[in-house]
């Protein structure tokens, strides 16, 4: 080989020694993303969903869910009456079942007597 290729060769591999080879993330149509919601940035494929988004979603609704089930503290008729209106929009939100909010009526009835 000659010496003027071999140099070339030879600078090539120190560059490549400095300076890692990125991961060409266009191929995969990857970009740098961030969420219209909730502002969050990330590398992701175009047009992922925001995981932020959908895991704050799912915890506000395990936390609805876990709410709603409580009996008021104080059963008067009104926050009894009130409670079984939230009960039923729970089950028809499908945040909890209905055997979830019988069961939780149930207690609180039988408690209160």
């Amino acid at each position: 080989m000659p010496e003027a290729a071999t140099d070339s060769v030879s600078r090539q591999r120190d560059q490549r020694q400095r300076h890692p080879p990125q991961c060409d993330l266009s191929e995969r149509r990857y970009a740098d993303l961030q969420c219209t919601k909730c502002n969050a940035t990330w590398v992701g494929p175009i047009g992922e969903t925001c995981s932020w988004c959908i895991d704050s979603v799912d915890r506000m609704q395990r936390w609805q869910a876990e709410k709603v089930l409580i009996a008021p503290e104080n059963p008067t008729e009104g926050a009894l009456r009130a409670w079984a209106q939230r009960l039923k929009v729970a089950v028809q939100a499908e945040l909890v079942t209905a055997d979830q909010a019988r069961r939780a009526w149930q207690k609180a009835v039988s408690d209160a007597a």
